[in-house]
């Protein structure tokens, strides 16, 4: 739930083949979870679906083995979430229906761990796959709700860093029904400017791209000659319009791109080749649309949106109701609701990572003591 995985959906399943009744139990657990299913496994790691042994809740339990676990990583992501829970609990001011909280951190031997909100159903992924390209009423509606979720993130002094249609979902659960939730915290960084190139390379801002490798600004400056090393808020807004562009059009703009050492330059060749989004001929954006993406999508990050106010008032989100998207009680537009997973269509169909956390030595002095 809250991994990255790749967008081909490759790492979001367990390993086939296994007939799960035939495998050996799981271990006793030393933490006041039991872990059901697994939901997701991606490079660090893997999400459960679990239930707290005192409560009976179900929640989303990432484990990151201890060998692979990067506190500078781990550390920010459990901040950032567990400020959106302390900042729901306190009730002092807003905070987007969007974002997921924090539940619990802890360790153990083997594994670092962070027992988050449970978010039912699918990724937008999934959905745009099963419908080819989404009806731009509820485009409108899903990107207003990221805008805000962003909005709060950068007001609270975060950059996401890594927004795509797999860090989104669609929420079967019943108290955010329809809803759309920002999973995967795991590049959130906490400070206005960071200098490192971090995400997905299909999403990432050219100013991020060109953090890879400093000798490709030169490239940038030519299009853009104010560009620096380094990128800050704007580079999320430039992300959304990627998404936006996706969701109405069913592809990427500039391609599939994975590897950012290998493809990294080829992408932002493409990104500065034209001075316009490239639309598909038989696109059906509208006017609005195309106007949204391309003021996300500025290769001048000074020319995107500074803030979530600006964003609210593109013609693309005129009919958006901001009342109901800062709402956590009003519903989200229909939706396919046969596509992904419930609690109970998981804990009936148990599934295993196809990689296990292997107990291993704590580090001395241990770098997750205070987790």
């Amino acid at each position: 739930m809250a991994e990255s995985g790749s967008e081909d959906g490759s790492d979001a399943q367990s390993s086939g083949g296994e007939d799960p009744g035939c495998l050996a139990a799981f271990a006793v657990s030393p933490t006041p979870f039991e872990k059901i299913s697994c939901l997701g496994e991606g490079a660090f790691g893997a999400v459960w679906l679990a239930r707290c042994k005192e409560t009976g809740r179900n929640i989303a339990l990432k484990e990151v083995p201890r060998h692979l676990a990067e506190p500078h990583l781990l550390y920010p992501e459990r901040d950032v979430l567990r400020q959106v829970a302390r900042s729901r609990e306190d009730g002092s001011s807003w905070v987007s229906p969007a974002l997921t909280e924090l539940v619990m951190s802890f360790t153990t031997s083997f594994a670092i761990c962070l027992a988050m909100e449970l978010v039912e159903g699918a990724h937008l992924l999934d959905h745009v796959r099963a419908a080819s390209r989404m009806s731009e009423l509820h485009v409108q509606w899903y990107t207003a709700e990221l805008a805000a979720a962003l909005t709060w993130l950068h007001t609270a002094g975060w950059l996401y860093r890594d927004l795509k249609l797999t860090n989104v979902m669609v929420s079967l659960s019943q108290e955010s029904y329809g809803r759309v939730k920002l999973i995967d915290y795991g590049f959130a960084f906490y400070g206005a400017w960071c200098d490192k190139a971090v995400g997905t390379l299909r999403t990432m801002a050219p100013e991020v791209i060109c953090c890879a490798d400093s000798s490709w600004l030169e490239h940038l400056k030519l299009v853009c000659p104010t560009a620096v090393v380094g990128y800050g808020p704007a580079a999320d807004w430039w992300s959304l319009g990627i998404l936006l562009y996706e969701l109405l059009t069913g592809q990427p703009p500039y391609g599939h791109q994975d590897d950012i050492v290998l493809e990294g330059f080829q992408t932002l060749q493409a990104q500065l080749a034209s001075p316009g989004m490239q639309w598909p001929g038989d696109s059906e954006a509208s006017g609005a649309a195309k106007e949204a993406v391309s003021a996300f999508c500025r290769i001048d990050p000074a020319d995107r949106p500074s803030s979530g106010a600006e964003v609210r008032r593109y013609e693309f989100f005129a009919s958006i109701d901001w009342a109901a998207v800062d709402s956590s009680t009003a519903p989200g537009p229909s939706f396919d609701t046969t596509l992904g997973h419930t609690a109970a269509s998981a804990a009936a169909d148990p599934c295993r990572p196809r990689r296990g956390a292997l107990p291993v030595a704590c580090e001395e002095p241990d770098p997750f003591t205070d987790w």
